[in-house]
């Protein structure tokens, strides 16, 4: 993906001379981490992994909640687009049905009779939401229609009529589903099933076939093709994380593909800790596990994925209305959450992790316009988490039921009939102790985590194996740490949850020098380890990992190794400190957006 071109655009940006090879690129990353990815240089291909094994939630620039793949790298803010077409890019291969005697190559059609056409159908893609299908068309004029369907036997259809030319234009057909509530069989695209019928023995190319989701965006035209067997960067093929709004337009059917405009914030690489979410199911109320007392529940709201009849409505229809969920679990900490909606009505409403023993008042934290999300963490056994509705006659919308471990609330886990775990996020790159300076070098950290550093255990937040850890914590311990197998460079000037940090590590043989140091307040204040360890080098793995050992949700704006140390060859230790004061900031938002 990235050739020589790329690498020159990429050192020119960072201030170098290209006089000589990769690596001779002393002072700018070798390697570095940001939305799009990990990038390694001098083997920008190295491969990259998140081993996390479930699928997993993260909020777009939006603020709308998005599934992600088993594996996927996700963002938080970014915008989100995912082909749902298998081998997109051949009509040949079996997800593609050829009818009626048509003969596909990869991305031509010959209709050998007026019914000829082609297909795909995905069986496992529940056709509830918004989609949005593209395709590229050109060759002999002829007429026939593009048809996405919703329901096996095609009796729910959306169908656009194009009459192909030796010039390839774009079309494209949106299925809103936003006022349905029942669906049958699967979602399919078709050419040429009903409708006008192409002309036997004409010739099309039906090229860059795009399928997507589009359920609750504002801007539903469809997106630039990704082929469904590419990995964009994001360990999951046929996904993509854009950090720019989707700059396509639309007329009579036909795509206009521009550029958008860049997302702000810029998005950040998102990781998120094992959690297993023990309360189901997670948005319909309506189940009898949710025992209410004069309150009507419906599932019937707008959920905040976008989907209509997503989330759930709650009425009191009398005063001081509950509704409850228990779950048999051991003591533990636990914290509850919910994302609420103000639906009708101005009274108390207030929320409850023991069946009503104790609540709390989250009257001021809803609004009617926008779902908030409202948690309260406590200790003990049997959690009976819920809602009382004070006033007879008000009402809220409640998506995303949570019941998990931990202090913090972390990202929605989807539960329908049972408990359901995601697994943790851990960002791999291999090929590490190829590339790694282990005698020099500096390492910039850009980060913001959500738990309390003083109560949460250890987390390895750039971690190259048991001699090579840049940066890491201790269980409970304000601040951060480093260790190159014999010495530890260490300092502790506090955390405030939810606040970026800046953290920078110096190692030099040369110097004998291993220390650490940070910044909470976006550079102003740096505090470092004020004796430095000596040190002798580190000794690498093979792999070196973002976000080991995960407590709580933390993202990630960048990640930086550099080989050799700034400004120079003679720098000091205390020079090279200073140039991480100095800079450190800019260098983390030069890799933003790339």
């Amino acid at each position: 993906m990235f050739g020589r071109n790329w690498v020159q655009d990429w050192a020119r940006d960072w201030g170098q001379d290209w006089t000589s090879s990769l690596g001779g690129l002393i002072y700018s990353p070798l390697w570095y981490m940001s939305n799009m990815g990990q990038i390694n240089l001098p083997t920008p291909l190295a491969l990259k992994d998140n081993t996390r094994t479930s699928i997993a939630t993260a909020f777009d620039h939006e603020g709308r909640l998005v599934t992600g793949k088993a594996g996927e790298i996700m963002l938080d803010g970014g915008r989100r687009v995912q082909q749902l077409l298998s081998d997109s890019s051949d009509m040949t291969q079996a997800p593609w049905v050829a009818l009626n005697g048509a003969v596909p190559t990869s991305d031509t059609i010959t209709f050998t009779n007026a019914n000829s056409g082609v297909r795909q159908v995905l069986a496992n893609q529940n056709p509830k939401g918004d989609f949005v299908v593209a395709v590229t068309v050109s060759g002999d004029s002829t007429t026939f229609d593009l048809e996405l369907v919703d329901n096996a036997d095609g009796s729910d259809s959306h169908i656009f009529e194009i009459t192909a030319t030796a010039t390839p234009v774009r079309y494209y057909v949106l299925m809103d589903n936003s006022t349905s509530s029942t669906f049958s069989g699967a979602l399919g695209v078709y050419i040429n099933r009903t409708g006008s019928k192409a002309t036997p023995g004409t010739t099309v190319t039906l090229s860059d076939w795009m399928l997507e989701e589009v359920t609750g965006q504002s801007n539903q035209n469809p997106s630039n093709y990704l082929d469904s067997n590419t990995d964009y960067d994001y360990n999951a093929n046929g996904v993509r994380w854009y950090t720019i709004t989707n700059g396509n337009s639309v007329a009579s059917n036909v795509v206009t593909e521009a550029a958008g405009t860049a997302l702000s914030p810029v998005p950040q690489v998102l990781t998120q800790p094992s959690r297993t979410n023990n309360v189901w199911p997670s948005r319909d109320f309506t189940h009898a596990n949710w025992v209410a007392t004069n309150i009507t529940k419906a599932l019937d709201a707008v959920g905040i994925d976008g989907l209509v009849n997503g989330a759930s409505s709650l009425t009191a229809t009398a005063a001081n209305a509950t509704v409850f969920n228990t779950v048999t679990l051991a003591s533990a900490g636990y914290t509850t959450s919910f994302y609420v909606r103000r639906k009708t009505g101005t009274g108390t409403i207030e929320l409850t992790e023991n069946g009503g023993t104790s609540y709390t008042d989250i009257t001021s934290l809803t609004n009617s316009s926008t779902y908030t999300r409202v948690d309260i963490t406590t200790t003990q056994a049997n959690p009976s988490i819920g809602f009382r509705i004070v006033t007879s006659g008000d009402a809220i919308e409640v998506d995303a039921a949570q019941l998990e471990t931990g202090t913090e609330a972390t990202n929605p886990i989807k539960t329908t009939t049972a408990a359901a775990t995601r697994d943790n996020d851990q960002i791999d790159t291999a090929d590490f102790d190829s590339w790694f300076n282990s005698d020099e070098g500096v390492s910039l950290l850009a980060m913001t985590e959500t738990g309390d550093w003083s109560v949460i255990d250890a987390t390895r937040y750039l971690y190259g194996g048991t001699n090579t850890r840049p940066v890491y914590r201790n269980n409970a311990v304000d601040g951060v740490v480093s260790f190159d197998g014999t010495s530890t460079t260490a300092t502790s000037i506090g955390h405030t949850p939810g606040q970026e940090v800046l953290i920078a590590t110096i190692w030099s043989v040369a110097l004998s020098s291993l220390v650490i140091g940070y910044t909470p307040d976006g550079g102003t204040t740096w505090t470092w380890d004020a004796s430095p360890a000596a040190f002798s080098g580190f000794s690498p793995d093979i792999t070196v990992t973002v976000g080991e050992l995960l407590q709580e949700l933390c993202t990630f704006r960048g990640a930086l190794i550099y080989s050799g140390l700034p400004p120079g060859s003679s720098a000091t230790l205390a020079d090279v400190q200073q140039w991480c004061e100095d800079n450190a900031l800019a260098e983390v938002e030069k890799i933003e957006g790339k």
